[in-house]
C-alpha cells in the first residue's frame, strides 16, 4: 500500500491480485448459480410430471368402468405405435393372467430413449407434427393404473449407437406427488442400470 493525495491504494501487483480474486469470484459464482437453476428446474419438471401422473391416475380411478375398457386398447395401441421388427411382418401381442398379476408381452420393436422418457413422465413421445402414430407411453397409459397403481415394465432399448439393452423399472404411482416424484427419480436410476445384451439374444425375447 502506498498513500497518494491522503488516500491509501493497493500497489499494482496488489490490485492485479485482487482484479484476478475478483474475475476468479465472479466465475465461480456463475457456476454455482448456473448448477442451482439446473437442479432446480430438473425438479421442477419432476414435479410437474408428478402431478400431471396423479392426476390422470385419480381420474382412472374415480372412472372404473371407462378405463377398464380403456386400458387394453391403450397397450395394443403401444404396441401398434411400435410396428413389426425388421424381420417381421407384423406384432404378436399376448395377455397373460396368472397368480392375480396380469402380463403383457410384444414382439414389436425396442423401446426408444424417447418413449422410455414419455413412459416416467406420463407425458407422449409423439412429435409436435407427427400424423403418423397416436403417441406412444402418453397419458392414454396411466388408463392401465385403473388395475393397479404398481407397475413393472420389462423391456429392451434400442439406442442410437450402442445396440440393445435390456432394463427393469417399477412404476408406482399409489403415492401423493412427492411419492411419484421421488418413484421417477428411482425409475431413472434403474434405466442408467440397463445392461446391454447381445444382437442374437433380441429375436426371441418380447419387447
Amino acid at each position: 500500500m502506498f498513500l497518494c493525495d491522503g488516500i491509501w491504494q493497493p500497489r499494482k501487483s496488489q490490485q492485479k491480485t485482487v482484479q484476478a480474486y475478483n474475475e476468479l469470484k465472479e466465475a465461480l459464482m456463475s457456476e454455482i448459480a448456473r448448477k442451482e437453476f439446473e437442479d432446480a428446474h430438473k425438479r421442477q419438471i419432476t414435479e410437474n410430471d408428478a402431478r400431471r401422473i396423479r392426476t390422470r391416475v385419480e381420474e382412472a380411478q374415480r372412472n372404473p368402468t371407462r378405463a377398464g375398457i380403456r386400458w387394453p386398447f391403450e397397450l395394443m395401441q403401444n404396441a401398434h405405435d411400435a410396428g413389426p421388427r425388421d424381420s417381421d411382418d407384423l406384432v404378436k401381442i399376448k395377455f397373460t393372467f396368472k397368480n392375480n398379476e396380469l402380463v403383457v408381452s410384444h414382439t414389436g420393436k425396442p423401446f426408444t430413449a424417447q418413449d422410455l422418457a414419455a413412459l416416467l413422465s406420463g407425458g407422449s413421445n409423439k412429435g409436435l407434427d407427427d400424423d403418423k402414430t397416436t403417441g406412444r407411453f402418453g397419458t392414454g397409459f396411466l388408463a392401465t393404473h385403473a388395475l393397479s397403481t404398481h407397475v413393472d415394465v420389462c423391456g429392451v432399448m434400442k439406442t442410437e449407437t450402442e445396440g440393445h439393452e435390456r432394463f427393469h423399472i417399477e412404476l408406482d404411482r399409489g403415492g401423493n406427488e412427492e411419492a411419484i416424484a421421488k418413484n421417477i427419480e428411482q425409475a431413472n436410476e434403474a434405466i442408467r442400470k440397463a445392461k446391454p445384451l447381445h444382437e442374437s439374444c433380441i429375436a426371441n425375447m418380447p419387447t
